[in-house]
């Protein structure tokens, strides 16, 4: 049997022929097909080692800077195994020029794709260490930070310091690790300025009267000042120069 010439003059092809020029056509689209997705799964998990290696090296580089504020970090080493060998053996085949037909399957199976994993999870545990350490820094700044301030007339300022110091301070850590050195920096600064407030404050009080002072920091604790400590001393003082104006009576 035969069929129509395959364009223009010359000998007309068989069936068969044509089928087998059709096989050839599938054969060679089906070829492009795998090198395309071989392709596209070199580009992804270069992608993923990419940023896995990026993040590695960032990660080094932030721990290094709160090593250097004098906080304890101690990364968790590589995982001994396989996975490093699997990468570095799929990745010499491929900027060898070694590609062949199983590439694609070999870049998706468990041997590249664990050992990517592997990264990923190292990554993230890395990154929960720099998290810890910093929040280990701030704990122990605000080990004073519910320590109470006496509200000392004339002495405003000192407790909107202190206050602003303390907001600072209970404020955890950022979101992005790159954020941590800023913020111990940040928290180290809110330290000193309520060690400053407390300083300057318990100063003040203690160049006061015994009464007084006893009054004043009694009304500045959780329960308030008893009734009996508003002796004549200090109910002169509150008289004076509007030093009771930031205290009232409350009935318990």
């Amino acid at each position: 049997m035969t069929e129509q010439p395959a364009g223009g003059a010359g000998t007309p092809m068989t069936l068969a022929q044509r089928a087998e020029s059709g096989l050839l056509a599938l054969a060679e689209a089906a070829s492009q097909r795998r090198s395309a997705d071989e392709e596209r799964a070199v580009e992804a998990a270069c992608e993923r080692a990419e940023k896995f290696t990026n993040a590695l090296a960032e990660i080094a580089r932030l721990a290094e800077e709160l090593r250097v504020r004098g906080l304890t970090v101690v990364l968790p080493a590589f995982a001994r195994g396989k996975h490093p060998a699997n990468l570095r053996r799929t990745a010499t085949q491929i900027l060898n020029g070694e590609a062949s037909d199983d590439l694609a399957n070999r870049l998706k199976g468990p041997a590249v794709q664990d050992a990517l994993k592997a990264a990923e999870s190292l990554v993230k545990s890395r990154e929960n260490v720099l998290r810890s350490a910093a929040e280990a820094e701030r704990s122990r700044l605000d080990a004073d930070g519910q320590k109470p301030i006496p509200s000392l007339p004339g002495r405003e300022s000192l407790q909107r310091q202190a206050k602003n110091a303390r907001a600072a301070l209970a404020k955890r850590g950022p979101e992005a690790v790159a954020d941590l050195p800023a913020a111990v920096d940040r928290w180290r600064r809110a330290a000193e300025d309520l060690k400053v407030a407390i300083a300057e404050t318990e100063q003040a009080v203690t160049d006061l009267p015994l009464d007084i002072r006893v009054f004043i920091e009694a009304a500045a604790s959780e329960s308030g000042a008893d009734w009996t400590l508003l002796t004549p001393v200090v109910r002169a003082w509150l008289d004076t120069d509007g030093n009771g104006d930031g205290y009232w009576v409350r009935k318990w």
